[in-house]
């Protein structure tokens, strides 16, 4: 009985699922291939765009500070907004010590790191200097999602709005030198990166320069592998797949990469099990203008591998300073 239970409850979420996805698809994708008949994804933009209400929509309005301290030097200081078409936004900024007071404009790095949150994102710099850091907060965390499959599909929504307010925040802070605001994206962050800068775009703010790291062009294969849960049967995960590529087509990376405004930095693993080195170079061919890539050895960016982490921001810090 419990069995015959379980799998009552499992086709239920499914179909749950299947009806959300179905509902939230049924104003934007509507199943088209926009890398074919949208190639430089204007009209995929524009329905972001007016589903977020990007353009009319307030600006994020005063930061709460969450929490503050201070640690080895320097300042950190987590914030949320709430807004009402994108929601809760939470961030963690980490500055040189008395940053926020001291009326002294610096440079701005943000991150946004897969589904790390924003500490786990700053924490990539090791010795980041008078560079100020922004690390971003998904709204949902991996296991929530595995958990949950309709937290991904709530987050893919909202996420590139977040960080288009985020970055036009930044942009108009003392402490931000608005000039020099560069942005990086790594892994997961790197799919969301390119709309999220479209919106931003629309914003009147284009960053400094931007940073794509362990990342390609494949969004769909990443999602399957790390987020759909691993007991759903071979036709619930093709349901689930299709239903996820009728939504994301529109924030595809491949039909906004050639739109955004370089110079770039692309970092990518030679063994990178992820996002296979095809995945990659059509990242790094679809960028129009100044940019770099620098491959470095062994797999996959993880919180675990420090000679990657180090071997990555070195050559993001380099870039940086020039």
């Amino acid at each position: 009985m419990a069995l015959v239970r379980n799998t009552i409850l499992k086709a239920l979420l499914l179909l749950a699922l299947a009806l959300i996805l179905t509902a939230l698809t049924s104003q934007t994708a509507r199943a088209d291939k926009y890398s074919d008949k949208d190639p430089q994804g204007q009209h995929a933009l524009e329905m972001i765009a007016s589903d977020l209400n990007i353009q009319d929509t307030a600006a994020l309005a005063d930061a709460v500070i969450e929490s503050n301290f201070t640690k080895d030097g320097r300042d950190y200081y987590q914030l949320s907004f709430n807004h009402a078409v994108v929601k809760q936004v939470r961030i963690l900024v980490s500055g040189p010590q008395g940053f926020w007071q001291n009326n002294k404009q610096y440079p701005v790095l943000f991150i946004s790191a897969g589904f790390f949150s924003g500490m786990a994102s700053v924490a990539l710099a090791e010795n980041p200097g008078d560079l100020i850091l922004v690390g971003f907060d998904y709204p949902t965390t991996v296991d929530k999602i595995k958990k949950d499959p309709t937290l991904l599909i709530k987050s893919i929504r909202v996420v590139p709005g977040q960080i288009a307010l985020t970055l036009e925040w930044l942009s108009s802070q003392a402490w931000a030198d608005s000039n020099k605001i560069s942005v990086m994206g790594v892994s997961l962050g790197s799919l969301f990166m390119p709309i999220s800068l479209r919106l931003a775009d629309l914003r009147a703010f284009t960053p400094a320069s931007t940073i794509l790291a362990y990342g390609g062009a494949h969004i769909i294969p990443v999602l399957e592998k790390n987020f759909l849960p691993s007991e759903l049967s071979p036709s619930a995960r093709r349901l689930t797949l299709s239903l996820i590529a009728n939504l994301t087509s529109l924030h595809d990376p491949k039909i906004h990469l050639s739109s955004l405004k370089g110079p770039f930095l692309t970092i990518y693993g030679e063994q990178d099990e992820v996002f296979p080195r095809e995945s990659s170079m059509m990242q790094y061919n679809l960028l129009q203008g100044p940019k770099e890539i620098f491959w470095i050895p062994g797999t996959h960016i993880d919180t675990g591998r420090m000679d990657v982490i180090k071997a990555t921001m070195d050559k993001v810090q380099e870039f940086l300073s020039r």
